[in-house]
């Protein structure tokens, strides 16, 4: 799985998504590496266009899920720049995992 930040935003990790997969099977793979690497995820809150896991944890960083519920995929975001950079590591750590 492999992972881009958008020039200028230096809070959001998103995703590549080369194989064209549903945004369901990417936000199960993003979950299940986050799970595997010891992340805490908070609990679900529905927002009118995604669904927000709000406080994650790992390691000592904070950082929100966000599952779009109109097509835009799953993207990361942390306030602290320190935290995506771990983000990025685990998913460049775990970038040939696919869930079938």
């Amino acid at each position: 799985m492999e992972t881009f930040r958008m020039a200028g935003d230096n809070n959001r990790l998103y995703f590549k998504n080369y194989e064209r997969r549903p945004d369901d099977e990417e936000f199960a793979e993003v979950m299940k590496i986050l799970k595997e690497e010891g992340a805490i995820i908070s609990d679900k809150y529905i927002a009118p266009d995604c669904d927000w896991y709000h406080n994650c944890i790992i390691g000592e960083g904070v950082f929100d899920i966000l599952y779009s519920i109109d097509g835009e995929g799953t993207f990361l975001y942390a306030e602290n720049t320190e935290t995506l950079v771990i983000l990025e590591r685990l998913f460049k750590n775990n970038h040939n995992i696919n869930i079938q």
